[in-house]
């Protein structure tokens, strides 16, 4: 009951009274949903997802029914990146969370594995494609990967029968600069839990000298599981990261809460239906349809491209979405001359064009409220104007590997460009050596998966 009052202080903050119908609606199936197993909610960019499961967080740890069975400290949110994990380090207290370990994985598996002085890569370019799809491949197979002293030996035998011999000399490139991808991971993570019987997380602990007073930290490893774990995007996700983080669950009771969409897939290899993350009952999976975030303008501009959205009722209206084809240093003089007259507001510059990207940080590094990144780390963020800058036949082109993967990365470019497009909550500009659409018409001759109407 007193979830619930605070819950509906807070409806006067929405904007629109259709939202405030659809979280309830999501709130009788979520929220107040039997704790324990799994609970999957998935949606569109703007759906209100993450807010859903976040305030399912909240009611666990308030309601009488559960406020005896988990503590904060029992919870675990795994996270894309670092500005994420930021971004719910300031949300979750408002809803009266505090304590929860908020991490990605690379970090959560650093506690885990000895990977001292080793690089954990963020992002996988264009061309390591190839290299990742065999690696995947080879994760696939059902070889023994216990744990060993020499560990990086077991990426070498897990890989071995799906590589070519540039990939095998590429791999052990890897072990001289001490690198490691998400797919070495999962192929490490598997293999100490094989070993260990779970994971074994590093802790820290104080102890106090009786006669000086004098306190000295140490370290112990100890086995860890979570009463509840909340998933993420979990769409960018092999199924067998999924797999690991359902082992951290407590065997004696405790809850798996997935997030995602499966039009925001963006790396290779990753879930791609429900029917990944095990078995889930259809009252046990929320799919939210309509999108608040953005204006109608920037929901009919995606139609237009072929996306499937649906377009709510009273939906806010702003600019028209603005497009042109033009020179990169016509792009540039565009952007700087409109973020001129935007005033005081949140402006995103995204981008596949790394030396652009550049060229915007050098110039507008003095602009606070600017932010300029990839199309890669847009993802969970949101500006109240968005300039999609760059644009080319490059940004959808997928050429040189196999049929096979091709499909795989031109599904994923379709979804960055997605991604890209959906983080405007007002104006959208769209600004390349080509107009999108062209582009866009132009991979669907090529890749057949771009379907424009």
């Amino acid at each position: 009951m007193i979830y619930q009052e605070y819950f509906s202080t807070r409806k006067t903050s929405f904007i629109l009274p259709e939202i405030v119908a659809q979280m309830e609606k999501a709130q009788d199936q979520v929220v107040r949903a039997e704790y324990g197993g799994k609970l999957a909610i998935t949606g569109p960019a703007g759906s209100g997802k993450t807010t859903l499961a976040l305030h399912r967080a909240a009611y666990l740890l308030q309601s009488p029914e559960t406020v005896d069975k988990l503590d904060a400290n029992q919870i675990i949110v795994f996270v894309q990146d670092d500005s994420t994990r930021d971004y719910f380090s300031h949300l979750l207290p408002e809803l009266g969370i505090n304590d929860v370990e908020i991490t990605t994985m690379a970090s959560w598996a650093r506690k885990i594995l000895p990977l001292t002085g080793w690089t954990i890569l963020d992002h996988e370019r264009d061309s390591d494609a190839g290299y990742i799809w065999s690696k995947i491949k080879g994760l696939k197979n059902d070889i023994d990967i216990s744990w060993r002293k020499n560990w990086f030996n077991i990426l070498v035998d897990v890989y071995a029968a799906n590589f070519s011999k540039e990939q095998k000399s590429r791999l052990l490139i890897q072990k001289r600069n001490k690198i490691l991808d998400r797919v070495d991971l999962a192929v490490l993570l598997k293999a100490i839990f094989r070993t260990e019987d779970g994971f074994n997380i590093e802790r820290e602990y104080y102890v106090v000298n009786k006669k000086t007073q004098e306190a000295k930290r140490r370290k112990t490893r100890i086995k860890t599981t979570y009463k509840l774990v909340i998933i993420d995007e979990f769409q960018n996700y092999l199924p067998e990261h999924l797999e690991l983080f359902t082992q951290a669950v407590d065997p004696a009771g405790g809850e798996m809460v997935y997030i995602g969409d499966f039009n925001q897939r963006v790396r290779l290899g990753t879930v791609n239906e429900l029917e990944d993350l095990g078995e889930l009952s259809e009252e046990r999976c929320v799919k939210l349809s309509k999108v608040y975030r953005n204006t109608k303008e920037t929901l009919v501009y995606l139609k237009k491209l072929g996306y499937s959205v649906e377009i709510p009722d009273m939906i806010k209206s702003g600019p028209e979405v603005e497009e042109m084809a033009m020179s990169m240093d016509e792009q540039i003089r565009h952007v700087e001359d409109k973020i001129s007259g935007l005033g005081d507001v949140s402006i995103g510059i995204l981008s596949h064009n790394d030396e652009l990207l550049r060229v915007f940080e050098q110039r507008l590094k003095h602009k606070e409220k600017v932010r300029v990144m990839s199309l890669m780390d847009a993802q969970g963020v949101e500006f109240d104007t968005v300039f999609l800058v760059g644009v080319d036949d490059d940004l959808l082109l997928v050429e040189g590997v196999s049929v096979e993967l091709r499909v795989e990365m031109a599904k994923i470019k379709r979804d960055l460009l997605y991604i890209a497009l959906t983080r405007t909550m007002n104006g959208l500009y769209v600004l390349g050596s080509k107009t999108l659409i062209s582009v866009a018409l132009a991979a669907n001759k090529d890749n057949k998966t771009f379907l424009v109407k």
